[in-house]
């Protein structure tokens, strides 16, 4: 059986609007240039190697392998404000089936104005809905306007484990994402 994660709540703005309604749905091969183009401003702002093939490639795969997660977008009307890579994992420890944010993006002029907050929120809401036991994500030490949106979402620290990835094909890659010390 497909479950979904689609959701609707509102976003309060503080510029131009009072309140406007964000929605989420699962990405489709249509949105493929808006995805790849946000993929490449993410990618960019921390410093990241972007190949644009290897991203549309990559988009493509999980719109087509929803055993993977779901790629979702945000939209506030029909303008696309971000996305999230949701990834399927499960966990012994952590009771069954687990969620793993890989990416989570928000347009610049969306940032700041609790768009972030009430989607993780609303996504932890579903997320127990559909049966996941948990949620995890990982973020660079030094976001840390990133790290104070998870923890006011509840998300916590492990001071006890440490992310650890083995890519051999992408060693190179990896060693980049790495900032100085």
């Amino acid at each position: 059986m497909k479950t979904e994660l689609v959701f609707i709540f509102a976003l309060k703005q503080y510029y131009t609007m009072p309140e406007s309604k964000i929605t989420g749905r699962v990405a489709t091969e249509k949105d493929q240039p808006e995805l790849t183009a946000m993929m490449e401003d993410f990618f960019l702002m921390f410093g990241y190697p972007f190949d644009r093939a290897l991203r549309n490639k990559q988009v493509l795969e999980v719109i087509g392998s929803p055993a993977f997660g779901q790629l979702l977008l945000f939209e506030i009307n029909t303008q696309i404000i971000g996305y999230m890579l949701l990834s399927n994992s499960y966990s012994f420890e952590f009771g069954g089936k687990i969620g793993y944010i890989d990416e989570f993006y928000l347009k610049p002029d969306f940032r700041g104005l609790g768009a972030g907050r009430q989607i993780l929120d609303l996504l932890k809401t579903q997320l127990e809905e559909t049966g996941f036991k948990s949620l995890r994500l990982e973020v660079e030490n030094y976001n840390k306007q990133a790290i104070r949106l998870y923890e006011k979402s509840g998300f916590s620290i492990h001071s006890t484990r440490h992310l650890m990835t083995y890519m051999p094909s992408l060693k190179s890659e990896t060693d980049e994402h790495d900032p100085p010390e």
